[in-house]
């Protein structure tokens, strides 16, 4: 009966850990909960009954098992049979790598073990167990470095503190194989086995819960983004209503200005007239959508935050030239500006000098953007992103940030962010020579 278990467990491990492996280099498959399963389950009893029959061929268990884990595979990802086969492949030839050199350290590592105690079932046992734990170890290595999902989210620190149960399993595997002279009855053996097949299950189970929760936060983080962006939009549509509502609110004006015009000219009131028109000048001179760039859209953002400056009292410096021609998207673009613009008015109203100095032109084929203000705290990196010094709405800060680096990166361009006390500055450099798909 423990033999039937301890199988049913390595076959189920294996299917495990191939999946995972194969997951790094091959996009997953649409498929409903029961199909998942019910496939995962056919290639574990498969791969059983295959290791049961052909016990005594090791070639054809082997050839047999890579067959029968490649056709279930190519239905759980979306790859051509071909890819999956030369990535099974890989996977068993490691494991076989793995199992030599686990050998090989056991045996030159530690004198007490000989080749004698291999003979066990309950040794070998473990001896299996501790590969198949390298083997996962070593996949969770590849995952952080090869894949950008969920995992790749968790900072080096993180990653740390989650290597520690699986490095303390194989320490924990490699113990109870040292002491396997202190076992007396088969029953203590197979204790022990249960023992590390219970770790394993311990540390695939931990390993799914750490990618769900970051799944969540993921997710989370996500709808934030959304959220911003619906924001950004909105107040961007509202610049731009307000725009035309003023605009023809100053058509309107400008008509009766004129009638007004005409009326002192026709009846020789030259004096009044002249002073009609000095006073209309410096009212021209004082209008708010003094900012053209030859793009509506831009306008409309630059004019709205050069009138909030002046409310605030903050000195908006800005640098454009004409935008007609570049490619960004309407939607890229006011989530850009928004966002740049919001964070520095943020951060610049708590200063005494308040200064913003912006910069958006277009310079042969790539487009620069810059925006550099006061800043009154020094900022604190953690990793590569900055934390916030407010108190309050700490998980919503950053989401700015992180949606001008997806715009940025989703446009192919580069972006640096620098501290130089006591200027915060954010400088951003997108290629404009193509049109953006």
């Amino acid at each position: 009966m423990a033999i039937f278990i301890y199988g049913i467990f390595q076959i189920s491990w294996h299917v495990i850990l191939c999946y995972l492996f194969l997951e790094i280099f091959a996009e997953k498959a649409t498929l409903t909960k029961f199909k998942k399963y019910g496939l995962e389950i056919g290639l574990i009893v498969g791969n059983y009954l295959l290791a049961f029959f052909l016990a005594e061929e090791f070639f054809w268990k082997q050839l047999m098992i890579i067959i029968l884990t490649s056709v279930i595979m190519r239905f759980l990802f979306q790859q051509k049979y071909k890819k999956i086969l030369i990535l099974t492949l890989l996977y068993q030839a490691g494991c076989m790598v793995i199992e030599y050199m686990v050998l090989v350290i056991i045996e030159k590592g530690f004198v007490s073990f000989t080749k004698e105690m291999m003979e066990s079932s309950v040794v070998s046992s473990l001896v299996g167990i501790l590969c198949q734990m390298v083997a996962f170890c070593l996949i969770l290595m590849m995952k952080k470095h090869f894949v950008k999902n969920v995992s790749s989210s968790l900072t080096e620190l993180e990653w740390v503190r989650f290597s520690v149960f699986p490095l303390f399993t194989i320490i924990v595997l490699v113990a109870l194989i040292m002491n396997f002279g202190v076992i007396q009855t088969e029953r203590q053996g197979n204790l022990l086995v249960y023992i590390a097949c219970g770790l394993l299950i311990i540390n695939v189970m931990f390993f799914y819960l750490i990618n769900d929760i970051m799944k969540r936060e993921q997710q989370i983080t996500e709808y934030r983004l959304f959220q911003q962006k619906i924001k950004n939009q909105t107040e961007s549509y509202r610049s731009i209503s307000e725009g035309y509502g003023e605009q023809r609110k100053k058509v309107h004006e400008f008509t009766n200005k004129m009638s007004c015009i005409m009326a002192l000219a026709q009846g020789g009131e030259y004096e009044k007239l002249k002073s009609y028109l000095v006073g209309m000048r410096m009212e021209m001179l004082e209008q708010d959508d003094c900012i053209d760039t030859n793009n509506i859209l831009v306008n409309a953002i630059l004019n709205s935050k050069y009138q909030e400056a002046k409310n605030k009292g903050i000195t908006f410096v800005i640098k454009i030239n004409d935008l007609s021609n570049i490619k960004l998207l309407d939607e890229d673009i006011v989530l850009l500006l928004y966002n740049l613009l919001n964070n520095a008015f943020e951060a610049c109203e708590k200063c005494e000098e308040k200064i913003v100095r912006f910069k958006f032109v277009q310079e042969q084929d790539a487009i620069i953007l810059s925006v550099i203000n006061t800043c009154k705290y020094t900022p604190v990196k953690d990793g590569d992103k900055f934390q916030t010094s407010k108190k309050t709405d700490v998980k919503s800060h950053g989401v700015g940030i992180e949606n001008i680096k997806e715009v940025v990166e989703k446009n192919k361009g580069t972006c640096v962010i620098k501290y130089e006390e006591p200027m915060f500055k954010f400088i951003i450099m997108i290629p404009n020579e193509n049109e953006v798909p």
